[in-house]
């Protein structure tokens, strides 16, 4: 293949939708936590269990945007990476055309 690829066009959308997603977990994880505040009044215990909910919805949403982002940042080094090398079998096949 001798054409520069580019970064797939959903990918700004697929940025777009896991911000909104972790926007969402982040608001409904404090909702979950205020739910379980009241539980407190019956011992610690009983209140931590009540308010881990909110806490896993608050850190799920934020790892899954973190790995979406990651995940995109890796194709987009894999497609430069593989542009860099079009380029430079082009340029070389001009040094050497026998290649």
């Amino acid at each position: 293949m001798t054409n520069e690829i580019q970064l797939p066009k959903y990918s700004e959308s697929l940025k777009l939708i896991a911000k909104i997603a972790c926007t969402i977990g982040c608001i409904a994880g404090p909702g979950m936590m205020m739910n379980g505040l009241m539980s407190f009044s019956f011992g610690l215990i009983p209140g931590v269990i009540a308010v881990l909910p909110g806490w896993f919805v608050i850190l799920g949403s934020v790892a899954s945007m973190a790995l979406c982002h990651s995940f995109l940042a890796t194709v987009q080094a894999q497609i430069e990476t593989k542009n860099a090398m079009v380029k430079v079998k082009h340029a070389l096949s001009k040094i050497n055309p026998d290649a």
